[in-house]
């Protein structure tokens, strides 16, 4: 029954549908809506049938009962009463209604069967068939999912976005009266805060989003996932760590790590607890929830979080290109990192990434391979190297080949155009890219087999990432256009100087000029010499 409002407080006149089972079709259809005492009467007939089918031949015989809020005394009362005769196990959640099916109807109430306080659908379905299949001398062993580590990282996307912005925010709010009495209250002097630092929750964030994907079971692996990355991972900000020396500290991997064996564990423990009569399905939730989020950080914190640390670390000091391989630059350039000059080794870093991010999102290896790194790279909470380099030579580029498409498209005539108009495409492409950071696909039908077109997209990333490695250029994608520039500025640069930097300003105008003023050549020479 699917009442439209909760059975504790539904009147008789509430409004709720029947679903039944149709045994042709083996599908779950609507057999029946009116309000709620109609319902009622209508099931009572469906329980009839049920009832029969418990004490029938073996061609229709049911061998268990599952029930969930049902009726005893009356709207599911010969169901109830079959069971008993049969003494077929029975599972389910209703604490009221099961009391009375085993204390005065004498059904044969199995498995952690008992009240519904903090279940999910989730851990109800696992718990039952675990509780049937121990009753029944099976082997109920469920799968646990395997989610890919670009899977994990990707549903992590918004809240690293989040973080980033929040940081960046205080960073600039630095000194003010706003961030002291955000930070120490109204009693707080001028200038004492420091920035704050929220970048602690992302390996908390990567242990809860792991835990959800490997158990699949609801609010009770966020529960177990929350429990585990808090206690494993800490939510220090990255500067007590720096302190530290950085050894130990909690990270994005730590996260995953942890938020994999609580998500395991959960399962394991639900399906442990529930072949066992005297756990109730409340206490095992309790003990999926809590002691596997306990376990699991405990795992974490003797055996993943020092290796994970160095792992994290080693991670960074690769991605970082300039702060790593600065000695290198400078005896290449003779010159120092951030000179007027692009090395002859910024000029190699670029050509491998720029246009390696460009092909790598043509063919598939983008959420695979270069997310997970620009996330990598963003777990302290500040913008990244790999993602400006996202945003310039995906979106921006896209976003200059879509609007000059929008503003000059090539005539309906050419074969380029494939006989349509390719305005809708481009218009959508442009505001997407620049509003939002995404859609990048867009510009791929209106250069793809055009070997100019190809080549200025290519050059243009590569001259764009180089920019960024020379000016120390960090930012993000998946924004628009305005906030990812703001996350390129700091003040002071990365030298301590005076003023503001933006290190994708340069970056950023040859992405999006390179390919906008190529289209337009190309689209006006086609028009004017035909």
């Amino acid at each position: 029954m699917e009442c439209s409002a909760p059975l504790d407080f539904a009147a008789s006149q509430t409004p709720t549908v029947l679903w039944t089972l149709n045994p042709q079709t083996k599908q779950i259809e609507r057999s029946f809506e009116g309000t709620l005492d109609g319902v009622n009467e209508r099931a009572q007939l469906v329980d009839r049938l049920i009832s029969r089918m418990i004490i029938g031949d073996e061609k229709q015989r049911v061998d268990g009962l599952v029930s969930i809020s049902s009726d005893p005394d009356a709207v599911n009362q010969y169901a109830f009463l079959a069971a008993a005769k049969t003494q077929i196990p029975v599972v389910g959640t209703g604490g009221t209604s099961l009391g009375k099916a085993a204390g005065e109807l004498n059904c044969n109430v199995v498995g952690n069967s008992g009240g519904s306080v903090s279940t999910t659908i989730e851990t109800k379905a696992l718990s039952f068939a675990a509780s049937l299949a121990g009753v029944w001398k099976l082997n109920y062993e469920p799968s646990v999912p395997r989610p890919h580590l670009h899977g994990i990282l990707g549903a992590c996307l918004p809240a690293f976005v989040a973080v980033v912005i929040a940081n960046k925010l205080s960073r600039d709010l630095q000194g003010t009266h706003f961030l002291n009495w955000l930070t120490h209250g109204a009693t707080a002097a001028a200038g004492t805060a420091a920035p704050l630092d929220i970048s602690g929750v992302l390996p908390v964030v990567a242990a809860v989003v792991t835990a959800s994907q490997v158990a699949q079971m609801g609010e009770t692996a966020v529960l177990a996932g929350v429990v585990a990355g808090v206690l494993a991972c800490g939510c220090s900000s990255s500067n007590s760590s720096s302190s530290r020396g950085g050894e130990g500290e909690g990270t994005v991997l730590l996260g995953i790590l942890t938020g994999w064996v609580a998500g395991w564990l959960c399962r394991w423990f639900l399906v442990k607890t529930a072949k066992s009569l005297w756990v109730p399905a409340t206490a095992s939730s309790i003990i999926t929830a809590g002691a596997t989020g306990l376990i699991a950080a405990l795992v974490g914190r003797l055996v993943f979080r020092w290796p994970c640390a160095w792992v994290s670390e080693g991670v960074k000091k690769v991605l970082v290109y300039v702060e790593a391989a600065s000695p290198l630059v400078a005896l290449v350039a003779e010159s120092s990192s951030r000179g007027r000059t692009i090395s002859v080794f910024q000029w190699l870093v670029a050509l491998v990434v720029g246009p390696g991010i460009i092909y790598g999102s043509q063919v598939g290896i983008y959420h695979l391979l270069f997310l997970p790194l620009i996330l990598f790279e963003m777990e302290k909470g500040q913008p990244s190297f790999l993602g400006a380099v996202d945003w310039c030579s995906l979106c921006l580029i896209s976003g200059g080949i879509t609007s000059a498409t929008w503003l000059l498209p090539l005539p309906a005539y050419h074969p380029s155009s494939g006989g349509g108009d390719p305005r809708p495409l481009a218009r959508r492409g442009a505001f997407i890219n620049l509003m939002w950071g995404d859609f990048v696909e867009a510009c791929y039908p209106l250069f793809q087999g055009q070997v100019f077109l190809t080549g200025v997209v290519y050059v243009s990333s590569w001259v764009s990432t180089a920019l960024l490695l020379r000016e120390g250029g960090r930012s993000s994608a998946y924004l628009p256009v305005v906030l990812s520039w703001w996350l390129g500025v700091e003040q002071g640069g990365r030298e301590g100087g005076g003023g503001w930097e933006c290190g994708v300003w340069w970056a950023s105008v040859v992405a999006f000029g390179l390919p906008f003023v190529a289209v337009i050549v190309r689209n006006g020479w086609v028009r004017v010499m035909g």
